[in-house]
Protein backbone atom coordinates (compact mmCIF):
# COMPACT_ATOMS: atom_id res chain seq x y z
CA UNK A 1 0.00 0.00 0.00
CA UNK A 2 1.07 3.20 -0.95
CA UNK A 3 1.63 6.30 1.04
CA UNK A 4 -0.59 8.50 -0.71
CA UNK A 5 -2.90 10.79 0.68
CA UNK A 6 -5.62 10.14 -1.59
CA UNK A 7 -5.95 6.75 -0.20
CA UNK A 8 -7.19 7.90 3.28
CA UNK A 9 -10.51 9.47 1.45
CA UNK A 10 -12.94 6.64 2.07
CA UNK A 11 -12.32 6.97 6.00
CA UNK A 12 -14.53 9.97 6.07
CA UNK A 13 -17.84 7.91 4.91
CA UNK A 14 -17.36 6.41 8.55
CA UNK A 15 -16.84 9.77 10.04
CA UNK A 16 -20.44 10.95 8.51
CA UNK A 17 -22.22 7.20 9.43
CA UNK A 18 -20.26 7.36 12.89
CA UNK A 19 -22.90 10.13 13.44
CA UNK A 20 -25.47 8.95 11.45
CA UNK A 21 -25.33 6.10 13.43
CA UNK A 22 -25.11 7.51 16.29
CA UNK A 23 -28.31 10.01 16.09
CA UNK A 24 -30.29 7.36 15.04
CA UNK A 25 -29.95 5.72 18.37
CA UNK A 26 -30.53 8.50 19.65
CA UNK A 27 -33.62 9.95 18.25
CA UNK A 28 -35.62 8.01 15.64
CA UNK A 29 -37.58 5.48 15.88
CA UNK A 30 -37.34 6.72 19.82
CA UNK A 31 -40.35 7.66 21.96
CA UNK A 32 -39.44 11.27 23.20
CA UNK A 33 -38.75 11.99 26.97
CA UNK A 34 -38.07 8.57 27.49
CA UNK A 35 -34.31 6.87 28.22
CA UNK A 36 -33.29 6.19 24.48
CA UNK A 37 -29.58 4.74 25.60
CA UNK A 38 -28.44 1.90 27.79
CA UNK A 39 -24.81 3.12 27.54
CA UNK A 40 -22.96 5.00 29.87
CA UNK A 41 -21.40 8.55 30.04
CA UNK A 42 -18.72 8.05 31.19
CA UNK A 43 -15.57 10.68 30.15
CA UNK A 44 -13.42 7.86 28.54
CA UNK A 45 -13.79 6.01 32.09
CA UNK A 46 -12.88 8.43 34.30
CA UNK A 47 -15.41 9.02 35.97
CA UNK A 48 -15.59 7.02 39.51
CA UNK A 49 -17.51 3.61 38.91
CA UNK A 50 -19.24 4.73 42.34
CA UNK A 51 -20.50 8.10 40.92
CA UNK A 52 -24.36 8.10 40.22
CA UNK A 53 -24.80 7.21 35.96
CA UNK A 54 -25.70 10.48 34.38
CA UNK A 55 -29.36 10.59 32.75
CA UNK A 56 -29.66 9.03 28.94
CA UNK A 57 -32.98 10.25 28.34
CA UNK A 58 -33.89 13.61 26.31
CA UNK A 59 -37.10 15.50 27.07
CA UNK A 60 -39.74 16.07 24.61
CA UNK A 61 -39.24 19.63 23.55
CA UNK A 62 -35.61 18.71 23.13
CA UNK A 63 -36.55 15.54 21.09
CA UNK A 64 -38.81 17.14 18.71
CA UNK A 65 -35.95 19.36 17.62
CA UNK A 66 -33.64 17.06 17.17
CA UNK A 67 -36.24 14.51 15.30
CA UNK A 68 -36.64 17.26 12.86
CA UNK A 69 -33.35 18.14 12.25
CA UNK A 70 -32.67 14.48 11.14
CA UNK A 71 -35.00 14.75 9.54
CA UNK A 72 -34.07 17.79 7.64
CA UNK A 73 -30.59 16.22 7.38
CA UNK A 74 -32.38 13.19 5.71
CA UNK A 75 -33.48 15.81 2.78
CA UNK A 76 -29.78 17.12 2.14
CA UNK A 77 -31.34 20.42 3.91
CA UNK A 78 -28.35 21.09 6.19
CA UNK A 79 -28.79 24.51 6.32
CA UNK A 80 -32.73 24.28 7.44
CA UNK A 81 -31.53 21.03 10.05
CA UNK A 82 -28.37 23.30 11.88
CA UNK A 83 -31.27 26.51 11.94
CA UNK A 84 -34.04 24.32 13.55
CA UNK A 85 -30.67 23.12 16.42
CA UNK A 86 -30.24 26.92 16.71
CA UNK A 87 -33.02 27.00 18.36
CA UNK A 88 -32.57 25.14 21.70
CA UNK A 89 -30.27 26.49 24.75
CA UNK A 90 -27.78 24.90 24.81
CA UNK A 91 -26.92 25.90 28.13
CA UNK A 92 -29.94 24.23 29.54
CA UNK A 93 -29.22 20.80 28.07
CA UNK A 94 -28.05 17.44 30.37
CA UNK A 95 -24.60 16.18 29.20
CA UNK A 96 -26.77 13.89 26.95
CA UNK A 97 -28.35 16.12 25.46
CA UNK A 98 -25.91 18.16 24.47
CA UNK A 99 -23.38 15.46 23.08
CA UNK A 100 -26.11 14.18 20.29
CA UNK A 101 -26.23 17.88 19.84
CA UNK A 102 -23.24 18.61 18.78
CA UNK A 103 -22.88 14.77 16.99
CA UNK A 104 -25.52 16.58 14.51
CA UNK A 105 -23.75 19.13 14.29
CA UNK A 106 -20.36 17.53 13.56
CA UNK A 107 -22.77 15.72 10.80
CA UNK A 108 -23.89 19.02 9.06
CA UNK A 109 -20.29 20.56 8.98
CA UNK A 110 -19.20 17.06 7.65
CA UNK A 111 -21.41 17.41 4.57
CA UNK A 112 -20.67 20.98 4.14
CA UNK A 113 -16.89 20.37 4.04
CA UNK A 114 -16.74 23.03 6.74
CA UNK A 115 -14.26 20.30 8.44
CA UNK A 116 -12.25 22.71 11.08
CA UNK A 117 -16.18 23.47 12.40
CA UNK A 118 -16.59 19.63 12.70
CA UNK A 119 -13.34 19.52 14.67
CA UNK A 120 -15.27 21.55 16.49
CA UNK A 121 -17.87 20.21 17.75
CA UNK A 122 -16.30 17.08 17.63
CA UNK A 123 -14.44 18.62 20.72
CA UNK A 124 -17.74 19.86 22.26
CA UNK A 125 -19.41 16.26 22.54
CA UNK A 126 -16.28 14.93 23.84
CA UNK A 127 -16.06 18.20 26.25
CA UNK A 128 -20.11 17.52 26.71
CA UNK A 129 -19.86 14.75 29.15
CA UNK A 130 -22.41 13.02 27.78
CA UNK A 131 -20.74 10.78 25.74
CA UNK A 132 -19.33 7.05 26.51
CA UNK A 133 -15.64 5.84 26.57
CA UNK A 134 -16.26 4.41 22.91
CA UNK A 135 -17.86 7.33 21.52
CA UNK A 136 -15.23 9.02 23.24
CA UNK A 137 -12.50 7.48 21.51
CA UNK A 138 -14.49 7.55 18.18
CA UNK A 139 -14.38 11.24 18.45
CA UNK A 140 -11.00 11.57 18.88
CA UNK A 141 -10.27 9.54 15.90
CA UNK A 142 -12.06 11.45 13.39
CA UNK A 143 -10.79 14.34 14.81
CA UNK A 144 -7.84 13.25 14.04
CA UNK A 145 -8.90 12.43 10.97
CA UNK A 146 -10.10 15.82 9.47
CA UNK A 147 -6.48 16.93 9.68
CA UNK A 148 -5.69 14.66 7.01
CA UNK A 149 -8.72 15.84 5.15
CA UNK A 150 -7.36 19.27 4.89
CA UNK A 151 -3.87 18.28 4.56
CA UNK A 152 -2.65 19.26 7.99
CA UNK A 153 -0.22 16.86 7.97
CA UNK A 154 1.34 18.07 11.56
CA UNK A 155 -1.38 18.46 13.50
CA UNK A 156 -2.81 15.32 12.13
CA UNK A 157 0.26 13.38 13.29
CA UNK A 158 0.24 14.93 16.60
CA UNK A 159 -3.73 14.03 17.17
CA UNK A 160 -3.30 10.74 15.73
CA UNK A 161 -0.13 9.86 18.32
CA UNK A 162 -2.75 11.40 21.07
CA UNK A 163 -5.29 9.21 19.93
CA UNK A 164 -3.03 5.85 20.81
CA UNK A 165 -1.62 6.71 24.04
CA UNK A 166 -5.55 6.02 25.00
CA UNK A 167 -7.34 3.93 22.10
CA UNK A 168 -9.63 1.46 22.89
CA UNK A 169 -8.74 -0.63 20.18
CA UNK A 170 -5.79 0.67 17.87
CA UNK A 171 -6.38 -0.88 14.13
CA UNK A 172 -4.02 -1.00 10.99
CA UNK A 173 -6.10 1.76 9.35
CA UNK A 174 -4.67 4.11 12.32
CA UNK A 175 -1.35 3.45 11.87
CA UNK A 176 -1.91 4.18 8.09
CA UNK A 177 -2.93 7.89 8.60
CA UNK A 178 0.21 8.17 10.85
CA UNK A 179 1.95 7.10 8.28
CA UNK A 180 0.76 9.45 5.65
CA UNK A 181 1.03 12.43 8.21
CA UNK A 182 4.58 11.64 8.46
CA UNK A 183 5.46 11.18 5.05
CA UNK A 184 3.64 14.26 3.38
CA UNK A 185 6.09 15.91 6.40
CA UNK A 186 8.79 14.29 4.52
CA UNK A 187 9.76 12.08 8.02
CA UNK A 188 10.33 9.19 6.37
CA UNK A 189 11.86 7.83 8.92
CA UNK A 190 8.61 8.15 11.45
CA UNK A 191 6.90 7.34 8.35
CA UNK A 192 8.30 3.87 8.31
CA UNK A 193 7.84 3.08 12.08
CA UNK A 194 3.65 4.21 11.24
CA UNK A 195 3.42 1.82 8.02
CA UNK A 196 5.64 -1.23 10.38
CA UNK A 197 2.75 -0.10 13.00
CA UNK A 198 0.37 -0.88 10.18
CA UNK A 199 1.27 -4.19 8.82
CA UNK A 200 2.27 -5.52 12.65
CA UNK A 201 -1.88 -4.86 13.35
CA UNK A 202 -2.92 -5.51 9.78
CA UNK A 203 -1.75 -9.44 10.79
CA UNK A 204 -3.39 -9.55 14.03
CA UNK A 205 -6.47 -8.67 12.69
CA UNK A 206 -6.33 -11.04 10.10
CA UNK A 207 -5.65 -13.70 12.77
Amino acid sequence: MSLRSESFRFAFIGIALWAGLSLAATALGQPQGQNVSQEGTSRAGSRNSEEPAQSTSIDAQTGKIINEAIELMNVDDYAAAEQKIGTLRLDRLSPYERGRVEQILVNVSLQQEKYEEARGHLQNAIDSGGLNAQEIDSARYQFAQLFLQEQKWREAAAAFEEWFKTALMPNSAAYYYLAVAYYQQEDFARAGSGEEGRRAHGSQEAE
